[in-house]
């Protein structure tokens, strides 16, 4: 063998390795679907499309519920877990990117729904996490300033399945 075919031989068992290992496939880390996500009118869980509100509601004990609803879009029942989550961020006026929320409080509740119906859901939220609720809803009505700097923006959301929250996420006194 010559020093062409040498060279033609390492070339091509060369591009042959590295395109072997270097082909672009598509990777599935999360499986073919997740479980949830986000869409237009909420999150879509299945053929199933629930979203949740953070309220005050006097009748609580703790003075503050979320209400979920889904709705079956097919025709036939759907059995889901409604993993219902109220997620907390804190950030500053400033900041140029929100950070990750941090779930506060979660429940999680088997429902079936049936075809093209709608189903809703109270939870009431917790005493500890009602008073983290109220004080921020006090906070972005007064916003106190430090030292000349506004203070941190808190706000509350509903998200499920712990999924990303909703983007957009509007604080909870604005609602």
């Amino acid at each position: 063998m010559n020093r062409t075919g040498t060279f033609a031989a390492a070339a091509v068992a060369t591009l042959a390795a590295a395109l072997a290992v270097a082909w672009p496939t598509p990777t599935h880390a999360d499986g073919a679907s997740p479980l949830a996500t986000y869409t237009v009118g909420g999150w879509k869980i299945g053929d199933v499309i629930a979203s949740g509100d953070i309220k005050a509601d006097r009748t609580a004990k703790s003075g503050w519920v979320v209400i979920v609803t889904a709705r079956n879009e097919a025709d036939h029942p759907e059995k889901v877990a409604l993993e219902t989550d109220v997620t907390r961020v804190a950030m500053s006026p400033m900041v140029r990117a929100a950070p990750m929320p941090t779930t506060v409080w979660s429940t999680t509740e088997p429902v079936t729904v049936a075809a093209h119906a709608t189903i809703t859901r109270r939870y009431e939220i917790p005493v500890a996490i009602a008073t983290q609720i109220g004080a921020a809803r006090a906070q972005a009505k007064a916003p106190v300033r430090t030292k000349g700097m506004p203070a941190p923006i808190v706000s509350f959301a509903v998200a499920f399945d712990r999924q990303a929250t909703q983007p957009n996420q509007v604080p909870i006194a604005a609602q």
